[in-house]
């Protein structure tokens, strides 16, 4: 009974993390514009095996040094935190942040699964 037991255990326990462990997100590189302080902004995103792997902003009107900070602070943590949620906009580049975090939110929409 106690064999039979572990055995059940260790088989739910393999269900459940390998339940966990899927992937998130459809492979592939998405675009979405959102609208940023200076005017449009392009983001390109790549995903491979799943997982956040690349943010790039491929067309903007936003101030060199405002996009630089975003680029340096914000898609940093989008990719590590592998979404939008609980994202620090970066401070003096506000409305920058916001349409970076909007166009990729809308970005992971398009790739869910």
């Amino acid at each position: 009974m106690k064999k039979l037991m572990l055995i059940m255990l260790i088989l739910i326990s393999t269900l459940s993390f390998g339940a966990c462990s899927g992937s998130k997100y459809d492979d592939g590189k998405y675009t979405a514009e959102s609208f940023g302080n200076g005017g449009d902004i392009l983001i390109e995103a790549n995903i491979e095996n799943g997982k956040i792997t690349d943010i790039k902003v491929l067309e903007n009107d936003e101030t060199p040094a405002m996009l630089k900070a975003v680029e340096e602070t914000l898609i940093p943590q989008i990719i590590s935190k592998q979404g939008v949620e609980e994202v620090d906009t970066v401070s003096g580049a506000t409305k920058t942040s916001e349409a970076v975090i909007e166009a990729v939110g809308e970005i992971l929409d398009q790739a869910s699964k």
